[in-house]
């Protein structure tokens, strides 16, 4: 097991030692105090952290564990999904009163409903592989948020806006954009080719991810 603090104060040393006047050091609460000590008593000059795996070094410290490229990609992933359906979970609420106040009570539509849930599944899963693949292409934070919103908003809305330029090929380019595949899955029919068009999608932007870790690891 690696002593933390010790590993910290020895950075620091060498880093004296050899005149050097930046050091970087993965981040941790414990090392975010001591180095506000070291500050106040006038050992160093400045500090400054940075919230981000890239900068922290944690992401180094991911990839000399016994995982390989896909389980830490795959545990992010599964990770945010998670945190998403939990957040989804009260939604169920709504059906349920809606239900109820329908007349005759429980008048409504619930295969749209399953549908859309399913669907927004699938959408969660697309969005979630986007934001983990920027999130590999910019040590900065707010620019690898930018960059996600910008591809989730162009896969959703770009084919759709394409297609009534060019109208004699609309469908088929339709046909490339989330928006249609999922409307298609909230009439309440789940179709094989909206299935496979998500899964292929999130399986894309997953498999770009592991490349340009395996490109920083090598």
């Amino acid at each position: 097991m690696t002593d933390t603090v010790s590993d910290y104060l020895t950075r620091v040393r060498n880093a004296i030692s050899a005149n050097h006047r930046i050091v970087e050091i993965p981040a941790s609460n414990l090392k975010k105090e001591i180095t506000k000590i070291l500050y106040e008593k006038g050992y160093i000059l400045n500090y400054k952290f940075e919230e981000n795996e890239k900068k922290q070094g944690t992401i180094e410290l991911l990839l000399t564990k016994p995982l390989t490229i896909w389980q830490i990609v795959g545990g992010k992933f599964f990770g945010a999904m998670l945190l998403i359906v939990i957040a989804l979970l009260p939604t169920f609420l709504y059906v349920y009163i809606v239900s109820d106040l329908a007349f005759p009570s429980g008048n409504i539509d619930m295969g749209s409903i399953i549908g859309s849930y399913f669907g927004l599944l699938f959408l969660i899963s697309s969005y979630t592989a986007i934001g983990i693949y920027t999130s590999t292409l910019s040590e900065n934070q707010i620019v690898a948020f930018i960059i996600a919103v910008f591809l989730c908003f162009l896969f959703y809305f770009g084919f759709e806006g394409i297609s009534s330029i060019f109208s004699e090929n609309a469908q088929l380019i339709s046909f490339f954009g989330m928006d249609y595949h999922f409307k298609s899955i909230s009439r309440g029919v789940i179709d094989t080719r909206d299935v496979i068009y998500f899964l292929s999608f999130t399986f894309l932007f997953l498999s770009l991810t592991v490349f340009n870790l395996k490109s920083l690891k090598s």
